[in-house]
């Protein structure tokens, strides 16, 4: 019986090199971020779908990687145009990266959230390597479903997650929050999840431009 080499061992995954550097920023991640928002900051969607991402690369699971490559630049969309109003005019649109002027937030908590930058961008080179898994709309839906559920009946209100009971700015509370949930939900998957789905179905069709691939990623 024949005995593999280290370096066909290491073929046979997906993301040999990038699959340590995901480990190696795990390692960081995780305990900065519990330290400085609490356990629970990990369902948030962005921080959650971070999570989900990794565990794509780790364990080579591309409808993981599908439905994160789904959510991913919609997030990334709406970070960088608040952090970027308050760069520009010196005030939020909509409050989400308000953390990132807090200074009761540790300052490494702040870098590493500039993650929602590169995460896209991490997407696209791992659906270059592996394509694009179409049931990474219903599974991104599935998820982002219970995740607002989980906001509401099982995480402490104070925990806001998904700013179910507050949203980031407002002066008063969300009395409402199934229904506010419920908006939300409908404009993530009509106005982000779809229209994103839709784009990559194009691009790593069978046959079709494949335009991301056209970039020769390495």
């Amino acid at each position: 019986m024949s005995i593999a080499s280290p370096a066909v061992r290491a073929q046979r995954h997906a993301f040999p090199v990038l699959r340590w550097c995901v480990l190696a920023w795990l390692a960081i991640y995780m305990p900065v971020y519990a330290h400085a928002y609490g356990v629970w900051h990990f369902l948030m969607l962005c921080n959650l779908g971070v999570l989900l991402t990794a565990a794509g690369i780790l364990f080579d699971r591309p409808i993981l990687l599908a439905s994160q490559a789904v959510a991913a630049p919609g997030i990334f969309a709406l970070w960088i145009i608040d952090a970027g109003a308050r760069l520009a005019i010196g005030t939020h649109l909509h409050g989400g990266t308000a953390y990132m002027w807090d200074p009761s937030i540790p300052m490494l908590a702040r870098v590493l959230s500039l993650f929602h930058l590169a995460w896209p961008f991490v997407l696209a080179w791992t659906l270059n390597k592996r394509g694009f898994d179409r049931r990474g709309l219903a599974l991104q839906a599935v998820i982002a479903t219970a995740a607002f559920v989980i906001a509401i009946v099982v995480a402490p209100q104070a925990e806001n997650l998904q700013y179910v009971w507050h949203a980031p700015g407002a002066a008063a509370p969300i009395d409402a929050p199934w229904p506010y949930a419920a908006r939300h939900l409908v404009v993530l998957f009509v106005a982000i999840y779809l229209p994103t789905w839709l784009l990559l179905r194009a691009c790593f069709a069978p046959g079709g431009p494949n335009a991301l691939r056209r970039f020769r990623l390495p």
